[in-house]
């Protein structure tokens, strides 16, 4: 089983979710036969997070994340990213389970 684990961003500042979307990816992928990941946006003010690659998720913090790179502007938490439409056009449907970890956001509005 697959399950993919959406936030518009993934960083401390960001508060709970983000604890919380690792521990989860974290521990489901113990469990035989699941495959968790998580699919984020990486803001251009996010330097210190992995590059953002389109072809592969990439190990942050022990969970496999896909990072990708958020537009050219940006409403409060609400970052557009043409890359995260592109992305879960051809990706969502890989996944058994979709867990939305953000009510009102652009990813959240996307995977939906």
């Amino acid at each position: 089983m697959k399950i993919l684990h959406a936030l518009p961003r993934l960083d401390a500042e960001a508060g709970g979710p983000t604890g919380v979307a690792i521990g989860l990816v974290e521990a489901l992928n113990r469990i035989p036969d699941i495959q968790a990941e998580i699919v984020t946006v990486r803001g251009r003010d996010h330097d210190r997070l992995p590059l953002p690659f389109f072809d592969h998720s990439t190990i942050h913090e022990g969970v496999p994340v896909w990072f990708l790179p958020a537009g050219n502007w940006r409403v409060r938490s609400f970052t557009p990213s043409l890359a995260y439409v592109k992305w879960a056009r051809t990706h969502v449907r890989d996944y058994d389970i979709i867990h939305i970890h953000y009510l009102f956001s652009f990813t959240t509005l996307v995977t939906g």
